[in-house]
């Protein structure tokens, strides 16, 4: 019985570092497109400022703070998706299912259509 656990907790181990290394895959593409090294992805913090620095560009990146306000990732996933080109409602599916949508970004080949303005900039 120890032995059919473990190799149950074997598998979902490798199953979940797949995943994660796909994920970062995906991102580290999109950041490229966006004129970033990919390396950023991986710095904890760092990567989801630079993300924000994608999507609102250089004058709005001192917003980033504001992820400490809940609801305001929803909105930097939407802006996000929006500034690659897709239409309002690929961004809102964005904002419940951004995993998949990441991946059909890079499979489309989507371009980076250049920053969003920041909602406090308008």
């Amino acid at each position: 019985m120890d032995a059919l656990i473990v190799f149950f907790l074997f598998n979902y181990f490798f199953i979940v570092l797949a995943i994660v290394i796909g994920l970062i895959a995906v991102e580290w593409i999109l950041f490229e497109r966006a004129g970033e090294p990919g390396w950023k992805v991986l710095v904890p913090f760092y990567g989801s400022f630079i993300m924000h620095k994608i999507t609102f560009g250089e004058d709005s990146k001192w917003y980033w703070f504001l992820i400490l306000v809940p609801g305001y990732s929803f909105y930097l996933q939407y802006s996000f998706t929006r500034a690659y080109g897709y239409s309002n409602g690929m961004a809102i599916l964005s904002v419940f299912f951004p995993t998949v949508l990441s991946i059909v970004m890079v499979l489309q080949d989507a371009p980076y259509g250049g920053p969003r303005t920041h909602f406090l900039k308008q």
